[in-house]
């Protein structure tokens, strides 16, 4: 009777354990599929986001021009470089803008996984409760 109930033990231990093991394998699974779609949506930004970033150096150092040069000429032909000054200024926030909102609405955060475990640490808890 003895070695009856030390193979359940065995047997419950592989069974949890493989339980285990593929519980892991899911969830290390849903991580890494999430973070590869997050991963191509920030290849898509970082062209943007660097587009935005030179856009806006060019508008300083274009902006600190024109206001050099409408310094020194007192109220002249400086306006031009004025005008390109903020075309740059305009377009970097618009495409700075457009990266910021695609980042802003995918975060950084797995949160298809964030989800699932929630899902998981609800259900351990129901369990232990019921097993009390």
């Amino acid at each position: 009777m003895t070695d009856y109930r030390v193979e359940d033990i065995k047997s419950s231990i592989k069974e949890l354990r493989d339980d285990l093991k593929q519980f892991f394998t899911t969830r290390v699974q849903i991580f890494t599929g999430e973070m590869k779609e997050k991963i191509t949506v920030w290849k898509a930004i970082i062209p943007l986001a660097a587009i935005a970033l030179v856009c806006g150096a060019m508008s300083l150092f274009v902006l600190t021009g024109a206001l050099v040069y409408v310094i020194a000429v007192a109220i002249g032909v400086g306006y031009a470089l004025l005008a390109v000054g903020l075309g740059y200024l305009s377009l970097m926030l618009i495409i700075g803008g457009v990266a910021y909102r695609e980042i802003a609405r995918q975060g950084m955060a797995p949160k298809r996984t964030i989800h699932v475990l929630k899902q998981d640490q609800a259900w351990l808890q129901d369990e232990a409760r019921r097993s009390a």
